[in-house]
């Protein structure tokens, strides 16, 4: 390992053991910044929701719509081409609208769990749509693509309008713990509705609830009180 520069650490301390001292007294500080934790609350839910969105639908349209390996590639980067312009447009969107990064963040949100709560309508064989064209995966794909670099911009924009002055590294490995500490619940439910015979699509309806849930707490946060 190399050396690390600045001060040494604490007697008795490591690289490893350091760390998570350092993200004890980070959640031991931060208990009364009720908004920086009820934005962590609906990061927590929507980056769960946000990751397995793209394993369901992948799956889906494998079993649902037949889907091959070719089709599933140009859908897996149909939405990485469109993340860098949506990630743009969405800025300019911003800057001219003169809207709010929460503002922003809750459109973006709720746009996520549109999109879920469209597809999941698709359980009534008496509805046209909800996953059942190939031109509708597509069409998905690319929304998500659309949004896959703005809500995680937003996110942390967000994230670090509400932190403390001179404590943000501290902080953000709770926004890191966030990030990928939620990543096991979606699979496990999805997992679960798909084992119970349900319609597949349910799984959808899940995520849409986790994208609500996320946008309730996010409404909460004002970044103006820190």
């Amino acid at each position: 390992m190399k050396e690390r520069p600045g001060p040494q650490f604490p007697q008795g301390s490591s690289g490893i053991t350091h760390s998570f001292k350092r993200v004890w007294v980070a959640l031991s500080n931060g208990h009364p910044l009720k908004h920086l934790f009820l934005f962590l609350m609906g990061w927590f839910m929507v980056f769960d929701a946000f990751n397995t969105l793209v394993s369901v639908a992948v799956l889906l349209s494998t079993q649902l719509l037949g889907f091959t390996t070719k089709e599933v590639l140009i859908i897996s980067i149909e939405a990485p081409l469109l993340a860098i312009p949506g990630a743009f447009l969405w800025n300019q969107f911003q800057v001219r609208a003169r809207c709010t990064t929460k503002f922003i963040l809750l459109c973006q949100t709720c746009i996520y769990a549109t999109m879920c709560f469209l597809i999941s309508i698709g359980i009534s064989q008496q509805v046209g749509f909800g996953w059942k064209h190939t031109a509708e995966v597509y069409v998905y794909a690319g929304m998500h693509g659309f949004m896959l670099g703005a809500i995680q911009s937003t996110c942390r924009s967000l994230f670090v309008s509400l932190l403390p002055p001179g404590h943000e590294s501290s902080f953000y490995s709770l926004y890191l713990l966030t990030d990928k500490g939620s990543s096991w619940i979606g699979p496990l439910i999805v997992a679960g509705i798909n084992g119970g015979g349900a319609d597949k699509r349910c799984s959808f309806l899940f995520l849409a609830a986790q994208f609500c849930m996320g946008v309730f707490f996010f409404s909460l946060v004002d970044p103006a009180v820190r």
